[in-house]
C-alpha cells in the first residue's frame, strides 16, 4: 500500500515538473520570436481595398434635416385599395418581412435611402399625401400597436443618394 502510494505521488511529481517545463520552454520560444508587427503601417501601404461592412457602417446625421416622422400600416384608412402596392410598384409587405426599411415621403426621389437617426437605412418606396411636404411615413406593416407607440417624432433624417 506505500509503495503504491510512492509510486502515485512520483508519478504527480513527473507530471507537474513536465508541465512546468513545458511552461518555461514555452515562455522562452515566444520571447525568442519577433515582436508583434505593426499591422496598421501595413494595411496603410497595402494595396488590397477592403469595403467597409454595411453592418457597421457608422453614418454622420450632423447633415442631415429634422424631419417630423411617423408609422404608418398597410390597413383600410391609411391607404389605398391596394395596401402592400407602394408608389414605386413594389410589394413593401414582402420588403419589410425581408427586413428592409420603407418609408414614404414626397420631398426625395422614389428608390433613393436616407439615414433615419436611431433607426437605421431606409429605402423611400411610396408617397404619402399631397399635403405633407416635408414628413416622412415610417412603413411597419400590419403592426398597429407598434406604429400608436411610434407616434409622431422629430427625427434627423439624412439624405444619402
Amino acid at each position: 500500500m506505500i509503495k503504491e502510494f510512492f509510486i502515485c505521488c512520483f508519478a504527480f511529481l513527473v507530471f507537474i515538473g513536465v508541465c512546468a517545463l513545458t511552461a518555461i520552454s514555452c515562455v522562452y520560444i515566444i520571447a525568442a520570436l519577433d515582436p508583434i508587427p505593426n499591422y496598421e503601417e501595413q494595411i496603410a501601404t497595402s494595396s488590397i481595398q477592403i469595403a467597409p461592412s454595411p453592418c457597421f457602417e457608422v453614418i454622420d446625421v450632423s447633415s442631415g434635416i429634422v424631419r417630423t416622422v411617423f408609422a404608418y400600416n398597410s390597413v383600410p384608412g391609411q391607404t389605398d385599395d391596394a395596401p402592400c402596392i407602394a408608389a414605386d410598384g413594389s410589394n413593401i409587405c414582402s420588403r419589410l418581412a425581408a427586413g428592409e426599411c420603407i418609408i414614404a415621403g414626397n420631398w426625395a426621389p422614389l428608390g433613393s435611402e436616407h439615414y433615419i437617426d436611431g433607426i437605421g437605412l431606409c429605402t423611400l418606396a411610396d408617397r404619402m399625401n399631397s399635403r405633407y411636404t416635408n414628413e416622412v411615413d415610417l412603413f411597419l406593416g400590419y403592426d398597429i400597436a407598434a406604429a400608436k407607440k411610434f407616434g409622431r417624432q422629430q427625427i434627423i433624417v439624412k439624405s444619402l443618394n
